[in-house]
Formats: structure tokens, sequence, C-alpha cells
């Protein structure tokens, strides 16, 4: 994301606007938390935004007893602590928190239901949470929990098409910047004709057969032809100077291509060679060796950044493969995608691809380590260098 106009504390609506960009999509039954700290120039600037789901935080703050919530003097346990520890570990000198929630306002503001008990949870954690930087959202309609300045909200709120005319939102559709209306949405579009799905399907069967006779020096050279595979697929998605949509597809690849290239994603050197390349942009042949090890250590020290037109025809790439898997099929694609979306800084869209790889393939290992990593809201190096990711 482009960086945004100077948003101050006293302009709520402008940072009510601005959330839905930041994470990707309009958050429903949601907390959502933005950092404010201290920038390089002793002002406030934005910093980390994470989003929870209030049923998540509910249930792991065993909150048996909602009437009971405003007596807690410490952080909620598991996941409301890990999320305190977060603003913290931000540098968080403020929070704005916003609460999504279709539940009637009545209630939440008294505590009732799981949204009003996550609201009572997070008044609670003076010094972070501030009830003047605390908003209700809706569908329809948005208020404050105690206005920092008169007059007050409305007794229903303010329309939220209201926030449609904010510089924030101008500038960001101005800068081509866009979300979607659902987090469901995030997950690209897999849809592809069934005959070229048998295809790839055929292709990818008798590829693994190969895969399993293999040893040697025959495995190397079948990696490296699959590594080849990879690198072709790449310069065909390459979008010629400027991004194209990930839902189109490659229209002049054999199906059978896709075929390979599926089993070779569930060959774990092929696959860590594919995400280390996109991530140095250049040709990684071992991913075992000095020149990968380089890398690997960059991606998690921060010394690597993101490269976003890599990203996208890499993106684009493992959209078009993943597509063209068979049932049960695709986690080895959707795992790596995921990665490469945590590694932006996606964190909800790596949380969305995650969960449709586990769907496929519950024991897959790469994907139930992300799990546990976007569980976490654990940044790539070069965010928590730079705390700018999106959780």
């Amino acid at each position: 994301m482009s960086d945004p106009p100077t948003l101050h504390l006293d302009e709520p609506p402008e940072l009510l606007a601005y959330l839905p960009f930041r994470l990707g999509f309009e958050p429903q039954e949601s907390l959502v938390l933005l950092s404010i700290r201290a920038g390089a120039d002793g002002g406030p600037e934005i910093g980390l935004v994470a989003r929870v789901d209030l049923a998540d935080l509910a249930d792991l703050a065993d909150l048996a007893d909602l009437a009971d919530l405003a007596d807690l003097d410490g952080p909620a346990p598991g996941l409301g602590e890990h999320l305190l520890g977060q603003m913290e570990n931000d540098g968080a000198a403020a929070v704005f928190a916003a609460v999504y929630t279709e539940s009637a306002w009545p209630a939440v503001l008294s505590g009732r239901g799981g949204a009003g008990a996550v609201l009572a949870w997070w008044l609670a954690q003076a010094p972070l949470a501030d009830p003047r930087r605390t908003w209700l959202v809706g569908n329809r309609h948005y208020r404050c929990i105690e206005c920092a300045n008169q007059p007050c909200c409305p007794p229903g709120g303010h329309p939220v098409e209201d926030l449609g005319c904010t510089q924030i939102r101008a500038h960001l559709v101005f800068q081509g910047e866009s979300y979607v209306a659902t987090r469901a949405e995030l997950l690209p579009d897999l849809r592809c004709e069934a005959t070229d799905r048998r295809t790839a399907a055929g292709a990818a069967t008798r590829e693994r057969r190969r895969r399993e006779r293999l040893s040697g020096r025959d495995l190397v050279h079948w990696r490296t032809d699959l590594r080849a595979r990879w690198r072709r697929l790449l310069g065909a998605a390459a979008p010629a100077g400027e991004r194209l949509g990930t839902r189109e597809q490659l229209t002049d690849i054999p199906a059978a291509e896709y075929g390979h290239l599926l089993a070779g994603l569930e060959d774990v050197r092929v696959r860590d060679a594919v995400l280390l390349s996109v991530a140095a942009g250049a040709r990684i042949e071992d991913p075992a060796g000095a020149d990968s090890t380089r890398v690997l250590d960059a991606v998690f020290t921060g010394d690597l950044m993101p490269d976003q037109e890599m990203l996208a025809t890499a993106e684009r790439a493992l959209v078009a493969v993943a597509a063209h898997a068979g049932a049960g099929r695709a986690a080895p694609a959707l795992a790596t995608l995921a990665w490469l979306a945590w590694w932006n800084g996606d964190g909800a869209r790596a949380d969305v691809l995650v969960t449709a790889a586990l769907e496929q393939d519950p024991s897959h290992r790469l994907a139930r380590l992300l799990r546990q990593v976007v569980d976490r809201a654990m940044p790539p190096g070069w965010a928590r260098r730079d705390r700018t990711a999106t959780a």
C-alpha cells in the first residue's frame, strides 16, 4: 500500500475509512486495533494493525460469565494477552480500537453478548485502551463509545456511507488501492475447465510415480527440471510492466504442465527453491546451498524486502497451478501462496490461504507451520524491523 496522507488522532472517520484498505477487506464481527506510535520526527505515526474475530477472543478468554468482564484486572489469557503484547512490542503510545458488529449497540455497550464482552475486556486494558479512541461499527452506522469532541454522536450513530467521503479514502482510491467486501473473497478464484483439470491431474499422477522411482543423480536432475518448468511459468506470468489480476488464467500454458508443477511442489526441495527464488528475485538451484542460506537469513532478519512485481508474478503463476489441482491436491500450491502472502505482510490473506490448504490436507507441514505463525500474528523479518505489517 502506498503511504497515506497524515492521519490525526482527532479524525476517527479517517482512521475508520483507512482500516479496510489496510486489512484488504471489510471486517465483520471483529476487534481491530491500530497502533499509534512515535515516529522518527517525534510526531505520531500509524503502526501495526491487528484484527481478531470476536468469537475467537471471547472463547480464548473463557468468558463464561460475561457480566464479570468489567472486573478483569489483567489481560485476557491466550489470544487477548498476545494481542496486547503485539501492540506493546510495536511501541504503541496509544491504540485506536474498532469493534465491528451487527449486535444491538445498547447490549454491546452494557457488556452483553460476545461483542459486549470483548468491548468490556478491551476497555479494561488501560493504559492502552481509551474509550475516546474506541468505536462501534455496523454495516450501516458507526459511533463512538465516548466522544472526545462535542457534540457527541447521535444515538443511532453516523451513516457508514459518510466514510466514503473521507480524504484518506479518496487518496487511496486515487492510488489504485481497494479492498474486498469479506475476508473469504481474499481466496483467489480457482475455477478451471474440467477437462483441463483432468489433464493436469493425469500428468501430476505420472510425475509422482516417476519421482518415486528416482534417487541419487536422477533425482537431482528431476528437481532441476521442475525448477526450470517453474521459471518458464514465471516468464509466462510476467505482466510486462503491469500487474494482471490473479483471477485471470494463463491460457498459453498446456494443462499438463500444471500437473508437472503440482507434483513438483509436493517435493520440499523444489518448493523451497520456488519460495527462495521469489524472495531473492533470482535463480535458486539448491535450497540447501550457501546462496539459499544467505537468502533465508535475509528473509528472517529483515535485510530482504519483498519485491512487489515478483510477488505479483509468482502469485499469478501459483493461482493457475492451484486451479488445475485435482480434489484434495491443491494444498502445496495454496500453502506456498500463503507463505508469499505472509512474507508480504498480508496476514489476512495468508490466514485464508492456510485455512484452504489445511482443509485439503490437514497434515501438510508448511501449512501447519504457517497456521501457528498466522495465529500468533508473527510478522516477517522486514516487518519486525519496519513495524508496518498488517497482522
